[in-house]
């Protein structure tokens, strides 16, 4: 009976810890896809573009993406490793 209450609260606290990565990484990826989104609007078709302006823009979005998702992602909090076993 002891070791399935002590089997039954190291299983509860693995899933408590996948719920809250899931949640934080959940929230850090639909942050940066919001941003993304609202970064890929078409802007103001009153100005002239040129094929240089237009390059320069799409590259600024490229790199948007990069990095708002790979800080995202790099930012989550996950298990930690020592590399000590």
């Amino acid at each position: 009976m002891v070791g399935l209450v002590v089997g039954f609260g190291e299983f509860a606290g693995v899933l408590v810890f996948g719920l809250v990565l899931g949640l934080a990484f959940g929230f850090a990826v639909g942050s940066a896809d919001g941003v993304i989104k609202w970064a890929e609007q078409p802007a103001s078709s009153t100005l002239a573009t040129t094929p240089l302006t237009s390059w320069k823009a799409d590259r600024a979005l490229t790199l948007l993406r990069v990095i708002t998702l790979a800080l995202a992602v790099g930012l989550t909090p996950g298990p930690r490793h020592s590399g000590v076993e």
